[in-house]
């Protein structure tokens, strides 16, 4: 104790002096109960305040020249140990290296903000203030002042109030550019771990290097966290009503701010998991430090358990993470508003891609088929957008929360498959408001053209399938990755609380880009009860119902909503295609009940026989027929390209329905129109093959017979001929169910009338039969044209016995009943 004051006279002894200390701490321990005590332990304190004020300057002196020197600085750290105060010097060590990217943080966009000098006066425009503001605002409070520079008072800036476009232009320009900016940011902050990593190894050797790793990024981010908050808040805010506001002046660029923000998270990430490995990435080394002549350890022990010092990592990356948390609270608010733009200005496109056709000046067919193409470009355009918004989810909340943004995409894609729907019907309308120019002559162009929208229906309708799909297998993996992270917690918290606090537990010795996101994204979006195991965890839960089949092998709609709207679209194509297709045949039918023919007397001198070849098909059925046998050679190009008729047959299912108004209105017309009469009866009075079996008993209906036998066809005909079919089969019911409700509302029939009527329905049978379509023509027709003929004698007695049991039977009587009280039967 005698020798340890004169070593205090320099700091040349201090390692002496150190070694002095340690050998008398420990000669004081094995004295530990013997007298004086006391005094001795007040000598050794006193002893070890001196040492450690001595050691001060000589901490920071070899700080100071740690870049060129690393020996003073190694001392200190054998010194600092031996007096067990070495996450003090720790402390002091890293509160000094980051100052260097600090600098390069918060100079970013200051020289041009700090070269706006040389006004005078003291009044300022307010609109010159509030762009002062907002650009204040991007470099955030704590930059305005103290480390960037950069003061902003009214005697420093030139501008006048022809600035403010300007200061407004250079604000959006920096938001533009942080974005490029922020990665070549972290690759400093990267190179700095990467020479500290090789300083730490050989000044504090393995055992402690990683924990001044971990401290050095830490306080990399420490001071500029809130000037990371407002500077992402600057380039969007994630309050959503700011944020439309600030997307709104920037839908000009080449991309939104949101999309910028989660560039930058995405860089982050990657950031993230480079600097994880360089902090623990110290198993395999070794260092020429490491141990004495003696072979004993001459480094610090470790201060933390691997677990601890993960523990203390891992809260350094949610640190770092924490900025963009706002932003992944509110994912689904956000991505509706970003996506919504761009959808906006795609519905703007759809509209704008059928107003044009009352206008145009190339003809309707060429209005339609420019209209038609217009839509086709445009209808696959919203999937490369929700493509994006579901690999910003993946990147933000990486699985939390996923019903939320589902939904959001689910409505993105269920408005615009709307307004592709408005657009067709507008179409139509467009088409038959010009109904003269459309039926004045048949064109089998336009009926190529209606059909090429049945693509974008099948092209949308593909597109969504494979999407959900994609979908399905991107939750599947983020499902993985969420019970991973999860379990890792569970396993890490359980590790801390055991007795030896995880000493024995193999932390991970890399974290990908991936792990990380499902880390941070855990970190904000959890649900309750998600840390208490990944088998019980809520949003493990949710995932697994969204990605797995029920045990009958359904799966759970993942877009609900886009799918009604699909159906809705496929309707309305449907109906486009129809009214194309029967525009010219309706026309000819619809004042068919008002021709005089009907009431027409047969002359004296003209033949009595019911046969006579004197009565002919009448101008408007022939019109009617002669439109049906051309709309086969019309159908057929189309249905030739295979491509076409792959996307056109995933949309005809339901094609019937395009045929029930007529039939609503027959039913009308021979008054069975009540309540009682639903969809189902007008569907199984439309096929027809209830009437046969009634009808047949009395009648041949050889020519309704379906013709089975098709050929040896290969797939590609038949799937052509089905498509042909299918079309035909609509138009045929259609212009049948016309016929008919047109024939039920003439008022009277003479015996020449009831011979027109006749020979016209026979005449449409042929067509029909000729086409070969199965299930035409329809037995009403033959029926009619047969009752038409009939003895009014034979025919009312044949009403008197007629029951009607049965809704068809029904359907039947009226008819008959119809055609009696034209003839003048009274009933």
């Amino acid at each position: 104790m005698s020798t340890l004051p004169s070593l205090l006279t320099s700091s040349s002894n201090l390692n002496h002096a150190v070694s002095a200390l340690c050998t008398l701490e420990e000669g004081a321990r094995a004295l530990s109960g013997m007298p004086g005590g006391q005094k001795r332990e007040e000598e050794i304190v006193q002893t070890r305040e001196k040492i450690l004020t001595l050691l001060k300057p000589e901490l920071l002196h070899a700080l100071n020249k740690v870049d060129s020197r690393l020996g003073p600085l190694q001392t200190c750290v054998g010194m600092y140990s031996s007096l067990g105060k070495i996450e003090s010097l720790m402390e002091e060590y890293v509160r000094n290296r980051p100052s260097s990217v600090h600098r390069l943080w918060f100079e970013f966009g200051k020289k041009s903000a700090g070269s706006r000098r040389g006004i005078s006066g003291s009044s300022r425009n307010s609109n010159l203030n509030s762009a002062r503001s907002n650009e204040l605002e991007f470099y955030g409070n704590s930059d305005a002042g103290g480390r960037g520079g950069g003061d902003f008072d009214d005697d420093s800036i030139d501008g006048d109030d022809n600035n403010v476009d300007g200061e407004n232009t250079k604000a959006e320009s920096n938001r533009a550019s942080f974005g490029e900016w922020l990665p070549t940011w972290y690759e400093s902050v990267l190179l700095l771990l990467s020479e500290e990593q090789r300083r730490a190894l050989v000044v504090f050797g393995p055992q402690l290097a990683p924990e001044i790793m971990a401290k050095i990024l830490n306080e990399c981010f420490r001071p500029i966290i809130s000037s990371f908050k407002a500077r992402l808040v600057a380039i969007f805010p994630p309050n959503t009503k700011e944020g439309i506001s600030t997307a709104a002046t920037t839908t000009s660029s080449s991309s939104g701010s949101f999309e910028i923000i989660c560039g930058a998270y995405e860089a982050t990430l990657q950031f993230l998991s480079v600097a994880y490995e360089s902090m623990v990435d110290f198993n395999s080394s070794s260092s020429i430090n490491d141990t004495d002549k003696n072979g004993t350890s001459s480094s610090p022990s470790r201060t933390k358990t691997p677990v601890e010092l993960y523990q203390m990592i891992r809260s350094t990356l949610i640190t770092i993470g924490s900025p963009f948390a706002p932003y992944q609270k509110k994912f689904a608010e956000l991505e509706a508003n970003q996506s919504g733009m761009t959808a906006r200005v795609v519905s703007s496109n759809v509209h704008g891609a059928v107003t044009f056709t009352k206008a145009a000046g190339g003809g309707l067919l060429q209005s339609m088929q420019d209209s038609v193409e217009k839509l086709t470009g445009l209808a696959p355009y919203i999937f490369p957008l929700a493509q994006a918004a579901m690999t910003r989810f993946e990147s933000l909340n990486s699985g939390y929360s996923a019903p939320n943004a589902l939904s959001t995409i689910d409505t993105l894609i269920a408005r615009h498959t709307g307004e592709i729907s408005i657009a067709v019907h507008t179409l139509s309308t467009n088409m038959l408001s010009n109904s003269a120019k459309l039926t004045d002559s048949f064109d089998e162009q336009q009926v190529q053209y209606a059909l090429d929208v049945l693509k974008i229906a099948g092209l949308i309708k593909r597109d969504l399938s494979s999407f959900e799909e994609l979908t399905r297998d991107r939750l599947r993996v983020l499902m993985g990755r969420v019970t991973a992270a999860i379990d890792e917690e569970c396993n890490i918290l359980s590790a801390i609380e055991s007795s030896d606090h995880g000493n024995n537990v193999q932390v991970p010795d890399s974290l990908s880009a991936a792990e990380i996101e499902a880390i941070l994204a855990m970190t904000v979006c959890a649900e309750d009860g998600d840390i208490e195991g990944s088998s019980k965890a809520p949003t493990v839960l949710i995932l697994q119902r969204l990605v797995t089949p029920d045990k009958v092998g359904k799966k759970v709609f993942l877009f609900p909503e886009s799918i009604d709207s699909i159906a809705r679209l496929v309707r309305s194509c449907q109906s486009f295609v129809f009214d194309i297709c029967s525009a010219l045949p309706m026309k000819h039918l619809d004042s068919m009940s008002t021709l005089s023919v009907w009431k027409q007397e047969e002359s004296l001198w003209m033949s009595s026989a019911p046969d006579s070849y004197g009565t002919l098909p009448q101008e408007h059925i022939t019109h009617v027929g002669e439109h049906m046998l051309a709309l086969v050679q019309a159908l057929e190009p189309f249905a030739s390209d295979k491509d076409a008729l792959l996307l056109a047959n995933l949309v005809m299912g339901g094609v019937e329905h395009v045929a029930l108004e007529p039939w609503k209105a027959f039913i009308d017309a021979i008054d069975c129109g009540s309540d009682d009469f639903t969809e189902d009866f007008v569907a199984e009075l439309m096929k027809g093959q209830a009437l046969k079996e009634i009808l047949s008993k009395e009648e041949s209906f050889q020519c309704l017979e379906d013709d089975d036998d098709e050929g040896d066809e290969d797939d590609e005909d038949s799937d052509m001929h089905n498509f042909c079919n299918q079309w035909l089969d609509a138009v045929c019911t259609a212009v049948t169910g016309r016929l008919l409700d047109r024939t039920m509302r003439i008022h009277h029939l003479s015996r020449k009338g009831c011979d027109h009527l006749s020979v016209d329905y026979n005449y449409i049978v042929n067509v029909f039969t000729a086409l070969g379509v199965a299930g035409h023509p329809h037995p009403l027709l033959s029926h009619i044209a047969e009752i038409s003929k009939m003895d009014l004698e034979a025919l009312q007695q044949r009403i008197s016995t007629l029951d009607g049991e049965t809704q068809i039977a029904k359907a039947i009587a009226n008819t008959e009943a119809k055609i009696a009280m034209m003839r003048g039967i009274s009933l």
